[in-house]
């Protein structure tokens, strides 16, 4: 009777381990909404929306804004790239040499994309255009420090940290919360192409069948436990 709970209440938590994580990829997936500068989707329950912006670094500290003039787009291999009014006229005019509008890039304003998820998560890896990224590139990826600012963390050399794969997940610390932004600055240029994310232990919530299925599970051990009791009485 134990190895059958203990065998019944491993599989019901192994499902709820692993029912709560999860790998958008951006290119594939279709919006549940959408604007010029943004896109929401949903991945089981678990909503994120991606916001093209711009952003500034002082220190160990970020500042992050909106503009009108900003676009983000979700190529269907490569995933996002950013992209506004200044990048054009560098592209078309040739005064911004070396600038790729169709990236996030470090160039002019520094750009950024921000994910908002609808719930906590754990943010596992970054998955980046390999097609897109050199040995020059890098990210800086912003979390909130709880008090409406933004930390930045910075990461270089990520061709040679992901290799073939584009997968970055060498953060190292757990990166936990509501929102990340990944951003460029100087000569960072690169697509995002998925995000992969669970849920913090504490909040997974047990499949629906799970309190009754361990209750059954503790009635037949009680009912074998008295039934012993009784024939040795």
């Amino acid at each position: 009777m134990k190895s059958l709970i203990a065998a019944g209440a491993s599989a019901l938590l192994l499902a709820a381990s692993s029912a709560f994580a999860g790998t958008m990829t951006f290119g594939t997936m279709t919006p549940t909404s959408s604007t010029k500068s943004s896109k929401t989707y949903d991945d089981a329950g678990v909503t994120v929306t991606a916001q093209g912006v711009y952003w500034s670094q002082s220190g160990t500290s970020g500042s992050v804004w909106s503009d009108s003039d900003i676009s983000l787009y979700s190529h269907s291999n490569y995933g996002f790239y950013v992209q506004n009014t200044d990048e054009y006229t560098c592209y078309y005019y040739f005064y911004c040499y070396g600038t790729d509008q169709h990236t996030v890039d470090g160039q002019g304003r520094p750009e950024a994309v921000m994910f908002t998820f609808s719930e906590e998560v754990v943010l596992n890896d970054i998955q980046f255009a390999t097609s897109y990224l050199d040995y020059q590139d890098g990210f800086s990826l912003l979390t909130s420090n709880g008090f409406g600012g933004w930390d930045v963390a910075r990461y270089n050399g990520v061709k040679s940290a992901t290799g073939s794969t584009g997968i970055f997940s060498n953060f190292g610390m757990e990166i936990v919360g509501r929102s990340f932004i990944i951003a460029a600055k100087g000569t960072d240029d690169f697509k995002i192409r998925a995000l992969s994310y669970s849920l913090p232990t504490s909040e997974v919530p047990l499949p629906a069948a799970l309190p009754l299925m361990a209750a059954g599970l503790a009635g037949l051990g009680f009912t074998r436990r008295k039934a012993k009791a009784n024939s040795a009485a």
